[in-house]
């Protein structure tokens, strides 16, 4: 999806009453009763407000499945297991056996890329697709507006492809949100000092995110021409990863 989309963009389905606020508020307040009452009965249940597995493309464009992470997300935060102090943050390139929005050239081939948040327990807090082509320190805010949750990270972690003074100083002006990541060899001056970066090392955790995601073989390769089919697959494979943990 394109980047820069905002954390406030959900279209609740009709009958559920709408209250936006920023950073801080509430999206909701989304009623289980309305988008999530399979979550809690669960077994055998099908996949809720009419949504067709094989063509999600409408319950992307709808908001259908961004409420049902939502409620999912906040299940968890609200019985502790989804953790907010860090946030560990990578891209995973996908490559395109067709064109279509988010497509980009690269060495590799045409593709694009998944970027993800993961917890402290590896499981997603946001995710979002956008072209290849672009540096990953340029996409690092726009996964921020596809947060599950209305309460963001106070650390986000990643590789040297995150070390931007552009990205640490957006994030902690606009979110207060601190970036922690290894210097790149071109820089001269650190910006950071040896203590923070002894996060770095539980980087692992939003590999480990990847490696289950990747266990839908939907998701290895994009073969969708249009993107939004693609995004409600993966999606749909996160709220596989958070029902394992309810």
């Amino acid at each position: 999806m394109p980047s820069g989309s905002s954390s406030n963009r959900f279209c609740v389905p009709s009958g559920v009453p709408t209250v936006v606020a920023g950073h801080g508020g509430t999206r909701g307040p989304y009623s289980t009763e309305s988008c999530g009452s399979w979550v809690r009965g669960r077994s055998g249940a099908s996949c809720p407000g009419g949504i067709r597995p094989s063509r999600p493309s409408a319950a992307v464009r709808e908001g259908k499945l961004e409420c049902i992470l939502h409620v999912l997300a906040e299940e968890l935060h609200a019985q502790g297991k989804l953790q907010l102090e860090e946030a560990f943050i990578d891209a995973s390139f996908t490559g395109a056996k067709k064109r279509g929005r988010a497509v980009g050239p690269t060495k590799r081939g045409k593709g694009m890329k998944i970027l993800a948040l993961a917890d402290d327990h590896s499981l997603p807090l946001a995710v979002s697709i956008e072209s290849a082509s672009p540096q990953e320190s340029q996409l690092g805010e726009g996964v921020r507006g596809h947060s599950f949750l209305d309460t963001l990270p106070a650390r986000l972690i990643g590789d040297k492809a995150y070390d931007s003074d552009r990205l640490d100083r957006d994030l902690d002006k606009r979110y207060g949100i601190v970036m922690i990541a290894p210097h790149r060899g071109v820089r001269r001056i650190p910006t950071q000092d040896g203590r923070p970066l002894r996060r770095y090392r539980r980087r692992w955790r939003v590999e480990r995110l990847f490696a289950w995601l990747h266990h839908f073989r939907r998701l290895v390769t994009r073969w969708e021409y249009h993107a939004e089919n693609l995004f409600g697959m993966i999606h749909q494979g996160c709220m596989q990863v958070l029902l394992r943990h309810l």
